[in-house]
């Protein structure tokens, strides 16, 4: 039995992942910067979501940092030192679904699958709800995206219909 005020041994592996998603940020943050844009953009242009995507990237970069040196658990399970694959392999096939499928299906739908995947991937057993959450989710990206930025998005089984 493990003595509780032993500190548990931590994996390198979170610090890995902490300044990889900095890094990550820290390309995005220099491609936004020297997007090209039109000089009729007003305060908020397309750089935008890029800048806002790098900051949640960086938060949950310095997140991983600090408990990782903070000696938390990481994503590993408790009962054995190897990761849950399947939630990895669930994930993964949600995000080549969504490459494969988004101009025959459509955006909606491809999204949708992706979503469903990455819920069902991280253990939710709520299926029905997942997949209203998918669904209502998407649907909110793809009119955000094309009836307030007026950026397409490909429509898919759903031309016409949205």
């Amino acid at each position: 039995m493990r003595e509780t005020s032993q500190r548990p041994a931590t994996s390198k592996a979170g610090y890995f992942v902490g300044l990889g998603l900095i890094a990550l940020a820290a390309v995005i943050v220099y491609d936004a910067a020297n997007m090209q844009l039109p000089p009729n953009y007003a305060a908020y242009g397309p750089q935008i979501f890029p800048y806002l995507s790098s900051a949640a990237l960086v938060a949950a970069g310095l997140f991983f940092l600090w408990q990782t040196a903070a000696g938390r658990p990481s994503a590993m399970r408790e009962d054995t030192d190897r990761p849950e694959w399947k939630g990895v392999i669930a994930i993964s096939a949600g995000l080549l679904a969504q490459v494969f499928l988004i101009e025959p299906l459509g955006f909606v739908i491809s999204a949708a699958l992706l979503f469903f995947c990455v819920a069902w991937g991280f253990n939710s057993r709520r299926h029905g709800r997942d997949a209203i959450v998918a669904i209502l989710l998407s649907l909110a990206t793809y009119l955000v995206f094309t009836k307030l930025l007026n950026l397409q998005l490909p429509p898919g089984l759903l031309k016409g219909v949205i």
